[in-house]
């Protein structure tokens, strides 16, 4: 018996170490893999938990909100640059289980940046991405890809796709705006190439077009009806976007 007694007194006094060792509070402390990283704020039985800075390996560092060990809730990831020690932000934004989730801004390599939901780390949802090289695109993401309803604008030349997209490409029913011509072309693309579609004249925007055609587009005339065979070819097509 009294060996049991001193037993039990031996765990308990195990239990109060491990509560007393837990870190509680805001505290400065090196949390990583190596010594460059370093985390400092608040604890919550030794994790991360509240707002806090972790430095990491790459010289990157993390400034915001922390759950369990885990990046959660609004904070931005950051990099530093050594010769003009100024402040990159790779993005800003919402965060989920340590990944980006919900609305952020993102900053690419390139210079592109995209504005708009994420989920687990991903684009997804609805967004606005400024390419390097001017283009824009504003619509649906499906995990990091353009996907769903969008416009995607040319910059260089102002014309301009507004239609559906899948796995990044246009695919689907859409319309292509041709602004140096001002005309209009309406169809089905497959895989970013328009594989069946109707180029009429833009009223609104033939007048005001750089090098608009000297003659107006005339009407088609074949021996088959031109909605027959619009409408065949698109539903051959629109099949194959099913599939893609």
């Amino acid at each position: 018996m009294p060996f049991l007694k001193s037993k039990s007194v031996c765990n308990l006094q195990w239990k109060v170490n491990e509560e007393l060792a837990k870190r509680n509070g805001y505290r400065r402390a090196v949390f990583g893999n190596s010594h460059k990283e370093k985390f400092t704020g608040w604890f919550l039985n030794g994790m991360k938990h509240g707002k806090g800075m972790q430095t990491y390996e790459d010289g990157t560092f993390y400034e915001g909100e922390w759950v369990n060990g885990l990046r959660d809730g609004y904070g931005y990831l950051a990099s530093k640059c050594p010769k003009t020690s100024r402040i990159k932000r790779i993005y800003t934004g919402l965060w989920a289980n340590d990944k980006p989730s919900g609305y952020g801004i993102k900053t690419f390599p390139d210079g592109g940046v995209y504005k708009g939901e994420f989920m687990r780390g991903k684009r997804h949802g609805v967004g606005h991405m400024y390419y390097s090289d001017g283009h824009v695109y504003t619509g649906m993401w499906t995990n990091d890809a353009r996907d769903g309803v969008g416009r995607h604008v040319n910059s260089i030349t102002g014309s301009f796709y507004e239609g559906a997209f899948k796995k990044d490409t246009k695919c689907g029913l859409g319309r292509y705006y041709h602004f140096e011509t001002g005309q209009m072309q309406e169809g089905v693309w497959y895989m970013d190439k328009p594989q069946i579609s109707v180029m009429v004249d833009d009223e609104k925007r033939r007048n005001v077009a750089p090098r608009k055609t000297q003659y107006e587009l005339p009407m088609l005339s074949i021996l088959r009806c031109p909605n027959d065979v619009y409408l065949e070819r698109a539903h051959e097509t629109m099949k194959l976007v099913a599939e893609y």
